[in-house]
């Protein structure tokens, strides 16, 4: 390059470009038409360089593996043990962060439990008219729902049966 050549980053936005002047330059200056062709070739390269892809039998060796050897089950409990430390004193210091939360725990679950023993005495009630009403209907109703609960039980268990685990 002489004292009159522009800087290469220059020299290649300008020939990006198609500037008149940058490209009379190049066809008067074999240093600068050089230098601009071995950045587009090295720009070519570049281009055609992808990442490897991964070997066709990848997947099936890391399931291999993770089936051959399972995490210990004794990290499997210290995962569920510190889950559930970190749960209940959350909710510890939930109740104690501020005045008479504690009191009002206990009011919320006194009510809650008088409000359960009113609806199940009035279902009890509702249950005991139905069948003095409709004993047929209502027992066959049951057994329909007994027999559709226990056949999606079945369906959903039903490789424990045989020792597997159903997936």
């Amino acid at each position: 390059m002489s004292g009159g050549c522009p800087s290469p980053e220059l020299l290649w936005e300008a020939a990006q470009a198609r500037a008149p002047a940058t490209l009379a330059h190049l066809a008067s200056c074999p240093t600068c038409a050089a230098l601009l062709e071995e950045h587009r070739q090295l720009e070519k390269d570049l281009l055609r360089l992808v990442d490897p892809l991964p070997p066709s039998d990848l997947i099936p060796r890391v399931l291999a593996r993770i089936a051959h050897a399972p995490a210990p089950r004794w990290r499997e409990l210290r995962a569920a043990a510190s889950i559930l430390l970190t749960s209940l004193l959350f909710c510890v210091l939930s109740l104690f962060a501020s005045a008479g939360s504690v009191g009002r725990l206990g009011v919320e679950v006194a009510t809650s439990l008088a409000r359960a023993h009113r609806i199940g005495h009035g279902m009890s009630h509702a249950a005991q008219l139905l069948w003095r009403a409709a004993p047929a209907s209502l027992l066959l109703a049951l057994c329909v729902l007994l027999v559709v609960s226990l056949a999606g039980l079945k369906r959903l268990a039903g490789g424990w049966s045989e020792g597997r685990v159903a997936s």
